[in-house]
């Protein structure tokens, strides 16, 4: 039995640690576990989840691409000199998510041409 429940501990140690904390951080403030900051955490992690969800696959296709947060960065700064230049925002994302996907196309083909 002992065995047993150490074993779930030790192979859902991250879990059992989250829960730990939620559990903590509830009792320390009463907003914790409120439907405003629940949604403000997702609407916050929202992005790095979407691009875990890529990070992922290139992973698993056997490849280390380290260059994904540096083309996030570039694409922050474009959507950021055409806004400021006057452009509306829809067509500024339109124009950084294109820029993101040329960079994207670029960076696959370098990396088959010269594997």
């Amino acid at each position: 039995m002992k065995n047993k429940v150490s074993g779930f501990i030790l192979s859902n140690k991250a879990a059992i640690i989250l829960l730990v904390l939620a559990a903590g951080m509830s009792l320390v403030t009463p907003v914790f576990l409120t439907q405003t900051n629940l949604v403000n955490v997702i609407r916050q992690t929202s992005t790095s989840a979407i691009l875990a969800c890529g990070y992922c696959m290139i992973l698993g296709a056997g490849y280390i691409d380290l260059s994904v947060g540096s083309q996030i960065g570039m694409m922050g700064a474009l959507m950021a000199l055409l806004m400021r230049a006057g452009a509306p925002t829809i067509a500024a994302i339109l124009a950084a998510m294109v820029f993101g996907m040329l960079l994207g196309c670029a960076n696959a083909f370098i990396i088959t041409t010269f594997e």
